[in-house]
């Protein structure tokens, strides 16, 4: 194993558990956007891009909350694309961040906490992809 100090059952541990609070927060944010129009946040925040919280509630729940469950579940029945699949995932956490910071111009803690669990998703993800090809 490359990485001695951290065993690859340690990672897929992590990764597991990431990807699963990752996709029942954004499921659960997803619902709660698309039932209550944006959770009390003004439309004003939408500026041009939407006329209601629909759309983004609609991407929240099944892109981004749909790519971390689809991970959670590869990685759970090790299927061979599950790295892959974490990638996708925390790739498009990163994007939705960085989309969401730009439509509403403001940043807030959980930006920098969910943008914080997408880049570990991707460091656990490229760890294991790479000892998964070395082995």
């Amino acid at each position: 194993m490359r990485y001695s100090f951290l065993s690859e059952k340690f990672l897929k541990k992590a990764l597991i558990s990431i990807t699963a609070f990752c996709a029942l927060s954004a499921i659960g944010g997803g619902i709660a956007l698309i039932y209550t129009d944006g959770l009390g946040m003004p439309r004003e925040w939408l500026g041009q891009s939407f006329t209601s919280y629909l759309i983004p509630g609609l991407t929240l729940l099944i892109v981004v909350g749909g790519t971390n469950l689809a991970a959670f579940i590869l990685i759970k029945r090790d299927h061979h694309y599950a790295m892959e699949s974490a990638m996708v995932a925390g790739f498009g956490l990163q994007i939705w961040i960085y989309t969401e910071m730009y439509i509403i111009r403001q940043s807030d803690w959980l930006h920098t906490l969910y943008f914080s669990l997408s880049t570990l998703i991707l460091i656990l993800a490229f760890l294991l992809f790479g000892q998964k090809r070395n082995d």
